[in-house]
């Protein structure tokens, strides 16, 4: 956190992706949660229209933009966050279709992660490797970051859960090879 210049004292959530269609959702989320001990750190592609939602809102102190970022940086906001977002949408058919590819690389870093219930999100994170929450739900959401957040316990047994899942199953060098297994050879 200090070579972030992120504060030791907040609870961290993390959002990071091209995909930023999520973001006004999260805003949502955030001004929901309503703690003085959470913050939101966005990283992905810089919309102007965020900005001055974020001061709309009231969550100028707590809502960080930090545009894109190389690999390397990314990974260090991963281990530097309390809890991991990937919120999608029942109602895009980008989030119904899609794999998100940061993935693997949340559950890699050994933090607890939220998502929704939608596409293969559900089928990955079901069986306590996340939190699901329903799709385009902002209160409930909510409500599984604060589970993490208030519940050390449940956090630390499903990001474990998450990171040999990780390891196994979704490590680039394990999707590597089975691609070429299973396509080009």
């Amino acid at each position: 956190r200090k070579e972030l210049g992120l504060p030791f004292d907040k609870k961290i959530l993390f959002f990071g992706g091209a995909v930023v269609v999520s973001v006004p959702f999260l805003l949502e989320v955030i001004k929901q949660i309503n703690r003085e001990d959470v913050i939101m750190i966005v990283v992905g592609p810089e919309k102007k229209e965020f900005k001055i939602l974020v001061e709309k809102m009231g969550l100028v102190d707590k809502v960080f933009f930090e545009g894109l970022v190389s690999y390397d940086k990314f990974k260090k906001y991963l281990f530097a966050s309390d809890v991991l977002l990937l919120p999608r949408s029942n109602n895009n058919l980008l989030d119904r279709c899609t794999f998100p590819g940061r993935i693997g690389d949340f559950m890699l870093s050994g933090r607890p992660i939220v998502a929704s219930d939608v596409g293969e999100l559900a089928i990955v994170f079901g069986g306590g490797i996340g939190l699901l929450a329903k799709s385009d739900d902002k209160i409930d959401f909510a409500e599984k970051v604060l589970s993490l957040i208030d519940n050390p316990e449940l956090a630390e047994k499903t990001s474990t859960r998450a990171f040999e899942k990780g390891k196994n199953e979704y490590d680039w060098s394990v999707l590597t090879e089975s691609l070429l297994q299973n396509v080009y050879l």
